[in-house]
């Protein structure tokens, strides 16, 4: 009898799924996949706010609800801006749908403007699952792992430019996430995923880019 083909052998290196409905986004769970992308639309509000906070300085983090949170109050140094209210109503559909993926005690949440990269170099985050959503400019840039050479990261670059460390075998390789989508990032914290975070970086455009991101937050 022939043996089955996952039964031997090392796993399937982790890679990134695009998915078409928000269901589907459940596919992060599979061990084999560490990106989970859902390609959407932004409402003309919802963009029209995004353009306006893209030119102010905007630099929010804190804790809140993992349901239900009060989303009008934590956005209202911005309740001037147009769309205003589609904002708020978008960012608290995300964090709805990210806590009953997860289900954690807390969100933690960052709402920044910001003006060339952040995170410059190709890197995996030891966190848990993240969700990240770039509102507005470029999105972040990732590498798939059987496209990357994951020993080069960090200190096994030798300090040369992700281009020319070996890191990237492809250079058309490197994927963007695109504006407006939804993207569920695993990392070295995930259960089971340890040396599998998805490899990923700040895009080198300086234009402005307004990005949100969700955390779980466990309490003891």
């Amino acid at each position: 009898m022939a043996a089955h083909p996952d039964r031997f052998g090392d796993p399937p290196a982790p890679a990134s799924r695009q998915v078409d409905t928000i269901a589907d986004l459940a596919l992060i769970y599979e061990p084999d996949v560490n990106l989970c992308l859902l390609p959407r639309a932004l409402s003309a509000d919802v963009q029209a706010f995004a353009d306006a906070a893209c030119a102010r300085p905007i630099a929010l983090t804190g804790v809140l609800p993992a349901h239900h949170a009060d989303w009008a109050t934590w956005l209202a140094a911005y309740a001037g801006l147009p769309g205003h209210r589609a904002f708020v109503e978008d960012v608290s559909a995300l964090a709805e749908l990210y806590a009953s993926l997860l289900e954690p005690d807390a969100l933690g949440v960052r709402l920044h403007q910001r003006s060339g990269p952040m995170c410059p170099r190709l890197h995996v985050d030891r966190v848990g699952l993240r969700l990240l959503c770039t509102y507005a400019g470029a999105g972040t840039e990732w590498l798939d792992d059987p496209l990357a050479e994951r020993d080069l990261l960090g200190p096994g670059s030798g300090g040369r430019p992700d281009e020319t460390s070996g890191l990237i075998r492809d250079p058309a390789a490197l994927r963007v996430i695109p504006a407006g989508a939804i993207a569920l990032l695993k990392g070295e914290a995930f259960p089971g995923n340890s040396g599998g975070g998805v490899i990923h970086r700040s895009p080198h455009d300086p234009s402005p880019r307004l990005l949100f991101s969700l955390d779980a937050v466990w309490r003891d």
